[in-house]
């Protein structure tokens, strides 16, 4: 039981009736009804007076022990207070502690009150109405990228059927980007998330506003947004801009419950319940159980050029060392990204190049490795042919690249990387790179 007590040395003169302790000492706690808490928690107090106080009483308050989120009880006899701290409600209901402030004599209990703390939730709220509720039929969670251990990902849910990647209107679909923790199974991240102001903290149960931005030229939504659909397919979107979603349960029986709001002040309230599990999240595809050296005996290269392929000012080289003939010799693909400047005629220009943090590289830097069911992509170690077919793969994660142009078309390529499984290939070529531009 968590409990303070402010004591008084003193002994308790209980014979005595001019002490007050023979007239019927009384607590008298300063509410009306219960006390309420924020769903934030926070330190909270309320006051109290001892009627006919006694020599040698004192106040304690104690928690009930299965109240586990309210700590830290402080008892100020002088100021007539009891403090307490809260923790925050991240479920679905309020929940209610009972402190129980008691005025004692020695061993002795003179008097006792209780206080009721009833603490809502944030997330959940029945009693409140929207002004559209969404009992979702259908979910999904798709994997978007990754940053130091944490994902970004983009779940709908829809209460219109589904058939293949159509729906039967009239219904909603709500498109929520959140941060999770990064989980090969595809396991949601459980517990609250909030759509704070700040959009940049790469934290576990963050969600994303709703943003619309021009991509080529056509205007999209992205982040957290509604799609209202009517009886003829009509789509109305509305940017989400406020709002929490509340992830339950575990793999194979999720809770999810959103409270949103959108630009134009409309409240939502969805719910689904079942198994969902994030698509295409990347795991470690390399195939090495060691760290190895690229064997080049045998091999040729060439490298194309793309410009300003990633719209960031650079010049983008993708750059291919594969197994001439029907050599056994290793292979790889180079993602690379420049100073502008130098263009197709300057060629690959030299440098040490190291890591993009994320999938657009800025100057200086190559894409690091990865695949899905079709292909790889960025900067990868392919071998073991078969057919002309790489079985063998590895992605650069991190590492560094040093190409030095010779300036007469002759190159060369040294490297050390380590994969998602934590080897490392290395190795170096030199020779003549072929180059063309993008056709």
């Amino acid at each position: 039981m968590i409990a303070a007590s402010a004591l008084v040395m003193s002994g308790c003169d209980r014979n005595n009736p001019d002490n007050g302790y023979d007239s019927g000492s009384e607590i008298w706690v300063k509410l009306s009804g219960d006390l309420e808490v924020e769903p934030a928690g926070g330190v909270y107090e309320f006051s109290y007076e001892i009627i006919k106080p006694v020599d040698g009483g004192f106040v304690n308050a104690a928690v009930d022990p299965l109240s586990k989120w309210v700590t830290d009880l402080v008892v100020s006899e002088s100021d007539g207070l009891i403090s307490f701290s809260c923790g925050e409600n991240i479920g679905t209901g309020a929940r209610t502690a009972v402190i129980t402030v008691t005025y004692k004599c020695g061993n002795e209990i003179l008097n006792q009150k209780a206080v009721r703390v009833v603490q809502a939730s944030p997330f959940q709220n029945d009693d409140e109405e929207r002004d559209l509720e969404i009992d979702a039929v259908y979910a999904d969670a798709v994997y978007l990228s990754d940053k130091d251990g944490v994902m970004d990902v983009r779940l709908v849910f829809t209460d219109m059927e589904v058939n293949g990647d159509q729906v039967t209107p009239p219904g909603s679909m709500l498109y929520v980007e959140a941060l999770m923790q990064l989980d090969e199974d595809g396991a949601l991240y459980v517990g609250p998330y909030v759509m704070p102001d700040e959009q940049t903290l790469n934290t576990p149960g963050v969600l994303y506003s709703g943003q619309t931005v021009d991509v080529g030229g056509a205007m999209i939504n992205i982040g957290t947004y509604l799609d209202v659909l009517s009886e003829t397919g009509q789509r109305t979107s509305y940017l989400v801009v406020d709002g929490t979603m509340l992830v339950e349960g575990g793999p194979g029986a999720y809770d999810i419950v959103c409270d949103m709001e959108t630009e134009d002040g409309t409240t939502l309230r969805c719910r689904w319940s079942g198994d969902l599990v994030v698509r295409n999240v990347p795991g470690p595809f390399s195939t090495l159980t060691d760290d190895y050296t690229l064997d080049f005996s045998a091999v040729s290269a060439s490298a194309v050029y793309f410009g300003d392929y990633y719209q960031n000012g650079t010049d983008n080289w993708y750059i291919s060392i594969l197994p001439s003939g029907n050599s056994q010799s290793d292979g790889m693909y180079i993602d690379l990204a420049c100073s502008a400047g130098g263009g197709f005629s300057g060629g690959i220009p030299s440098g040490t190049y190291t890591a993009a943090e994320g999938g657009v590289p800025e100057a200086g830097q190559y894409v690091r490795g990865s695949s899905d069911t079709y292909s790889v992509y960025g900067t990868v170690y392919v071998g073991k042919f078969e057919d002309g077919y790489p079985t063998a793969f590895a992605p650069a994660m991190s590492g560094d690249l040093v190409i030095t142009n010779n300036g007469d078309g002759t190159y060369v390529f040294e490297f050390g990387f380590k994969d998602d499984r934590g080897y490392v290939w290395d190795g170096s070529w030199s020779g003549t790179v072929e180059l063309r531009p993008r056709e």
